[in-house]
């Protein structure tokens, strides 16, 4: 009964939240009572509540044992497009699951949710999103998901004067609608300019500014316009810790960022100042620039501070500043040239790792490509979906295995999110460009 109380409030309400998490928190007490069907789906839910992967063993043994389950082919479903990058699965994986869960029952509404966000975010289809809008509609008709799903297709596929009246309804929306515009509808590198226009409409919104000046860089980013980027980051109204994280990440995937600007950025005054995650960035650097003192000093602060908020009750925190010192340590061992041992220490922490698991991805990218192993770090660089520079760093890697197809998709993908991309990143685009020249000619 608890159990599906928590799922009655899933699918009522929201997937993430108090009530369901509770409830089921609850059930896990009892799970050892409960039948073998009922038990591995309610430790699947859990897990995915509480962000881990641990769901994953349960999940899979449930639709391997239970293969005409709906309930089971879309609990692995939301797991697999919730932390399938984590999993280092693909979107398409979630399709699959969800269409399942369709194929087994027509009338099951939640499976339809991701598939159609799916439709904008994975594939970008206007005849595949335009038929499954429909269908969901079919089924919850003037509901808010119909809403937000119909407003989403004339926003990305509509004609001029649809577009204009669907950003005018936009103007009209409470901000939560819009935050899934932009994170669940609009990932795709097609879809870039939709999202900055919903991006720029929150900005105007007081609660909604700092995130979505910091939201505006990310978007910046990923369609190759770091000077952008960077003046959103230069907003008084850009949350600190926040601006760190943006400017860390644009340094983790090597953007040409100006002289001075992440200096500044680390330079906190006494070392005892600085947020946990500076102290995080600062520690890296120092490792690029081998200033080994630094780095050390760095893995003490997070290590204290990830005692000090243990005993604090921090456990949250806790947890974010002890796996910082355990990405930090892995990536000075990689630096210092030990790059197996490093592999092997990242690889361990990335499965389990929450705040920073996309840097320890990217890193895990790099050190195999630097190890000569570019098969295994593709599933890292693929891990990142929908993500332009990230699709360049794939296609090179396709090349060079001799897969064209998967070259060219994502070479096209990575060279329309950054058609107009700033001077400094054209060397990227030239490449690119030349590299789908030469995959075409060989087509032929």
């Amino acid at each position: 009964a608890l159990y599906r109380l928590g799922t009655a409030y899933r699918w009522r309400e929201s997937y993430f939240g108090e009530a369901p998490r509770q409830y089921l928190e609850r059930a896990a007490r009892f799970g050892d009572h409960l039948p073998d069907r009922e038990r591995l789906l309610m430790r699947g839910a859990l897990a995915l509540d509480q962000g881990t992967l641990d769901g994953l063993a349960f999940l899979t043994e449930a639709v391997r044992a239970h293969p005409d389950d709906a309930e089971a082919w879309y609990l692995l479903g939301e797991t697999y497009y919730h932390l399938g990058p984590r999993a280092l699965v693909s979107q398409e994986e979630s399709d699959k699951a969800f269409f399942r869960a369709i194929e087994l029952d027509p009338s099951f509404t939640p499976a339809y949710i991701h598939v159609v966000e799916n439709a904008f975010q994975l594939h970008a289809d206007s005849a595949r999103a335009a038929r499954l809008v429909a269908a969901y509609g079919g089924l919850a008709g003037a509901s808010e998901f119909d809403r937000i799903n119909r407003l989403a297709f004339a926003l990305a596929f509509g004609n001029a004067t649809g577009r204009d009246r669907a950003r005018a309804a936009a103007d009209t929306l409470p901000s939560p609608l819009l935050w899934f515009l932009v994170g669940d509808y609009f990932e795709h590198p097609r879809l870039k300019e939709r999202q900055r226009e919903i991006l720029a409409v929150l900005r105007e919104r007081p609660s909604d500014r700092g995130v979505a000046t910091i939201s505006l860089f990310w978007n910046a980013l990923g369609r190759g316009r770091l000077e952008e980027g960077l003046a959103y980051l230069d907003d008084p109204g850009a949350p600190g810790s926040l601006r760190a994280f943006g400017l860390c990440n644009a340094y983790v995937r090597g953007m040409p960022l100006p002289a001075g600007w992440l200096e500044r950025e680390l330079d906190t005054g006494a070392p005892e100042g600085a947020s946990w995650f500076t102290s995080f960035c600062a520690g890296a650097y120092a490792a690029d620039g081998g200033e080994w003192a630094r780095h050390a000093a760095a893995l003490d602060l997070l290590r204290k501070g990830a005692e000090r908020s243990l005993a604090d009750g921090n456990a949250t925190q806790a947890r974010n500043q002890g796996e910082a010192a355990e990405a930090l340590q892995g990536y000075g061992l990689w630096k210092r040239g030990r790059r197996a041992e490093a592999l092997h220490s990242l690889e361990a922490l990335q499965r389990r790792a929450d705040f920073l698991n996309d840097i320890v991805r990217w890193w895990l990218g790099k050190l195999l490509l630097e190890m000569e192993r570019p098969r295994e770090a593709e599933r890292y660089f693929r891990s990142f979906w929908q993500d332009p520079l990230a699709l360049y760093h794939a296609g090179k890697i396709n090349e060079e295995l001799e897969e064209p197809a998967r070259a060219r998709d994502a070479y096209t993908l990575f060279l329309h999110a950054w058609r107009e991309a700033d001077p400094a990143l054209q060397p990227l685009v030239r490449e690119a460009r030349s590299a789908l020249t030469r995959l075409r000619r060989g087509a032929r």
